[in-house]
């Protein structure tokens, strides 16, 4: 990507700091949202507790009956609606064809990318303070970039210098086999879905159209590639699971390793008695435990994820409760900063504690000692913003106290 010096500009406005009655009042809205927020939050963290259980047992399930396959060249019917295993490669009927530019492959999938080079802008909002007054300047910067979408100028704070193109002469493509096979079987849409490892093909043809070039693995419509200018295009092409006859002439299987259920002749999601179904596919060569323990490691790393977004949303939403009390001691100088700072511990205790009660509300019915066990560690925020509190407390009293001797 080349990028110019971008352009600034800047906007200002001031406005006059409101009374203390019209920012208490502006707080109800907050309040309101705060409370959507935490029931969010609720609703997010119980879900994601019974999906994670579920998952975590499904795939030791999975791990105790799956049956490995050594081929996928017979259909074996004592496998019938069982949980196997096998590693193969990937066999597609017909080739994909894009017929505007003359593209064939045997893949899995096709990609034809196309992209433009246009401007693209970004804005700052800062703020400054001068008595009651709040200043608020707008600063806007533009970038060149590559982009896959069209991007409207018309929208730019300086659209006449920064105008991009209100159209895109080619448009981005995408092509699916109908029918992929590994061996005797069928794959199902959701095993295909999986198929992701894209790579650029190598284009040899001319382009269809004179106003491209062909410049190294793409047709490029501009002066020079080295230094675009706006308006530019390059197209390039991405393909997965090569399957058959490559462009070159020889013959590419990609390998994919697949946990499945066995259904006649095609692979489908298998449903375990825990809950979950599993329908895996990995593109490569993989035994059953490293793909079950990839499968585990991904599902610890994603309720870990939402856990904290939990917790976030909780902290988001008790602040919004609570943020009137620091408007209300906006005006008290000598404790403002320790009853901001306890509100601050005070939400993020209510936020931890919370998020712990629900995630153990989510393990009671499946492991019910370590669901009373997170229950009771839930108080210790508690203990600790009581702690913290008790801290503030003698502090403001002392300088209290100080404050009068000295007076």
């Amino acid at each position: 990507m080349h990028n110019t010096p971008s352009s600034d500009r800047s906007s200002q406005r001031a406005r006059r700091s409101p009374p203390l009655r019209d920012r208490v009042s502006a707080h109800f809205l907050p309040i309101g949202f705060g409370t959507i927020l935490v029931m969010v939050a609720v609703v997010m963290l119980f879900m994601n507790e019974g999906r994670a259980v579920r998952t975590a047992e499904s795939l030791d399930e999975a791990n105790s009956v799956v049956k490995a396959l050594s081929s996928a060249d017979v259909v074996a019917h004592e496998n019938q609606a069982k949980l196997v295993h096998v590693t193969t490669g990937l066999f597609t009927n017909e080739p994909l064809i894009d017929k505007e530019f003359g593209i064939s492959i045997h893949a899995c999938k096709l990609n034809r990318v196309v992209e433009m080079y246009q401007w693209v802008e970004h804005s700052h909002i800062s703020e400054t303070k001068t008595g009651n007054e709040v200043r608020e300047e707008t600063s806007y910067t533009y970038d060149e970039t590559w982009s896959k979408e069209l991007i409207p100028s018309s929208s730019f704070n300086s659209p006449f210098t920064h105008e991009n193109p209100e159209t895109m002469e080619y448009e981005s493509k995408s092509f699916v086999s109908n029918l992929i096979h590994v061996g005797s079987f069928q794959l199902a849409p959701g095993l295909v879905n999986k198929i992701s490892d894209f790579r650029r093909f190598p284009l040899t043809l001319s382009p269809p159209d004179d106003k491209l070039r062909l410049i190294s693995d793409m047709y490029y419509k501009g002066r020079d590639s080295k230094h675009p200018a706006i308006g530019d295009i390059r197209i390039y092409f991405e393909v997965a699971g090569r399957s058959g006859k490559q462009a070159n002439g020889e013959e590419v299987h990609d390998l994919v390793s697949i946990i499945a259920k066995q259904l006649d002749d095609k692979f489908l999601p298998y449903q375990t008695d825990a809950g979950a179904e599993i329908e895996l596919l990995y593109e490569g060569e993989h035994s059953v435990s490293s793909m079950l323990g990839r499968e585990q490691v991904s599902n610890i790393f994603l309720t870990w994820v939402v856990r904290f977004g939990g917790w976030l949303l909780m902290f988001i939403g008790f602040g919004c409760m609570t943020s009137i009390l620091n408007t209300l001691v906006l005006r008290l100088p000598l404790i403002r900063e320790a009853v901001g700072l306890s509100t601050a511990v005070m939400t993020a205790a209510l936020a931890v504690s919370l998020s712990l009660v629900v995630i153990a509300m989510g393990w009671i019915r499946y492991r019910p000692l370590l669901g009373l066990f997170i229950i009771v560690f839930s108080l210790v925020p508690f203990l600790f913003a009581k702690l913290r509190g008790s801290t503030g407390l003698r502090s403001y009293q002392n300088a209290n106290m100080y404050r009068n001797y000295f007076d």
